[in-house]
């Protein structure tokens, strides 16, 4: 049923129209939200792992403490968990919205966003790593390792060469130490 996860919970008795769907109840959340905390909650949909306010401001070219004031409430309104420097949303809050990202036509602009910024925090952490006692690093990586495959995936499906290669130089090392197969690969 989660394939369809806004058409649950449609049936039965309920008190109010905003509780009578799945769909309806994280909507009515959603309207609550300015307009800055639309534009967050929507562009936050395309990470695919917990992520930090510097990488969501990155994707709308806001300032990190600008990002992470709006997350903040996100996170305050029950739209986005915290935990540690790092933001997370519930994958049925993600469905909705990246449907709502599609639906304002933003999504490829998006991508393209996220992509580069992960080629960018790939190439920073590569470079973290040639100093000593930078062992953090990797648990960094572990952390956004799904989001640097969806950057991997964009940049193949927009063949942008260049950047592909950065991203692939950049987490060569990553690879070789924590015995990933698949960032080797790319």
């Amino acid at each position: 049923g989660l394939e369809t996860r806004f058409r649950l919970l449609t049936g039965g008795r309920r008190t109010t129209a905003r509780h009578r769907s799945l769909a309806a109840a994280v909507a009515w959340s959603y309207d609550l939200l300015g307009p800055q905390e639309q534009e967050m909650f929507d562009a936050v949909a395309l990470f695919q792992s917990s992520f930090r306010a510097q990488a969501a401001g990155d994707l709308l070219g806001w300032e990190a403490a600008d990002a992470t004031d709006v997350l903040s409430r996100l996170v305050e309104r029950s739209l986005l968990h915290r935990a540690g420097t790092r933001y997370g949303m519930l994958e049925s809050l993600r469905h909705f919205g990246a449907a709502r990202l599609d639906g304002r036509g933003l999504t490829g602009e998006l991508r393209h966003r996220h992509a580069l910024h992960h080629v960018a925090f790939a190439e920073a952490c590569s470079e973290r790593l040639r100093r000593p006692g930078q062992v953090d690093v990797f648990d960094e990586l572990d952390a956004s390792l799904a989001d640097l495959r969806a950057a991997q995936r964009y940049l193949l499906e927009a063949r942008d060469h260049d950047a592909l290669l950065r991203l692939a130089l950049a987490l060569r090392d990553y690879g070789y130490y924590r015995l990933r197969p698949e960032v080797l690969r790319w």
